[in-house]
C-alpha cells in the first residue's frame, strides 16, 4: 500500500466516524494490482427524481479503485449492477466517469472533493440532466 493509499484508507475511515448511518466502508480495502480495491455503502435518502431519470435506492453501494498515485490520480468507481446503463457518464454499464480529464481532479480535495463530485452526479442523473 502506497502513502497516497494509505492516506485514502484515513479519509474513509474520517468520513464513516463522521456519519456512520450515512456512509460505511463495508469491508477492509484490500489490494488488487498496484491499486486499492475498497466497497463503500452510502445512505442517499430522498432524492427528487424526475421521469426518466436514474432511481436511486435509499442505500446504494459503490466500489472504488484507489490508484497508486492517489491523490495525485483519481479514484475509478464502479457499481455491481447495470441500473446506471445508458446515463451520461456511466461506461461499460457499470463505471461511472466523474472526472473528463485529469484537469478536473483536485488532489487537495481527496476523498470527500470525490464524494461530492459523486452526490452532484447521483443529483443530476436522478433528474435526467
Amino acid at each position: 500500500m502506497t502513502a497516497g493509499q494509505a492516506r485514502a484508507v484515513c479519509e474513509h475511515e474520517w468520513l464513516q466516524a463522521a456519519n456512520p448511518d450515512a456512509f460505511e466502508l463495508e469491508a477492509e480495502p484490500e489490494q488488487v494490482g498496484k491499486s486499492l480495491l475498497a466497497t463503500v455503502s452510502l445512505r442517499l435518502g430522498p432524492v427528487k427524481t424526475c421521469e426518466g431519470g436514474l432511481e436511486l435506492r435509499d442505500r446504494e453501494e459503490f466500489r472504488l479503485l484507489i490508484p497508486e498515485d492517489f491523490p495525485f490520480d483519481y479514484p475509478s468507481l464502479s457499481v455491481s449492477h447495470d441500473r446506471f446503463a445508458g446515463f451520461p457518464h456511466v461506461v461499460w454499464s457499470k463505471w461511472s466517469c466523474l472526472y473528463q480529464s485529469k484537469v478536473e481532479w483536485n488532489p487537495t480535495d481527496g476523498l470527500y472533493g470525490f464524494f461530492d463530485r459523486l452526490g452532484l452526479w447521483l443529483g443530476k442523473a436522478a433528474v435526467s440532466r
